[in-house]
C-alpha cells in the first residue's frame, strides 16, 4: 500500500492524529493513542499499552506486544487486519 504521510512518535506517551490521506503511523514505545483519520491507514502501536482508532477507511491495526492491542477492534468500524 502506498502512503501519503508517514508519522512517527517517540518514546513518550504520544497522541497522534493522521490526515485525510493514507497514513502510516508509528507510536513506538510509550502508551500511545493513534488516530488514523480518513484514508486507508496502517497504525503500528509498538511497545506499551496503546489505543488505536482506525476511523474512516480500510485500516490495518497492529497494537504491538502489549495489552493495548485488545482495544483496536472496539473503535474501528472498517479494518482489514488487526495484529499484535
Amino acid at each position: 500500500q502506498k502512503y501519503n504521510q508517514i508519522i512517527d512518535g517517540d518514546s513518550t506517551d504520544n497522541i497522534i492524529w493522521g490526515t485525510e490521506n493514507n497514513d502510516l503511523i508509528y507510536g513506538y514505545t510509550g502508551n500511545d493513542t493513534l488516530h488514523g483519520g480518513a484514508g486507508n491507514d496502517d497504525l503500528e502501536g509498538g511497545d506499551g499499552n496503546d489505543i488505536l482508532y482506525g476511523e474512516d477507511g480500510d485500516d490495518i491495526l497492529n497494537g504491538g506486544p502489549s495489552f493495548g492491542k485488545a482495544f483496536a477492534f472496539l473503535f474501528t468500524p472498517n479494518w482489514s487486519a488487526i495484529t499484535g
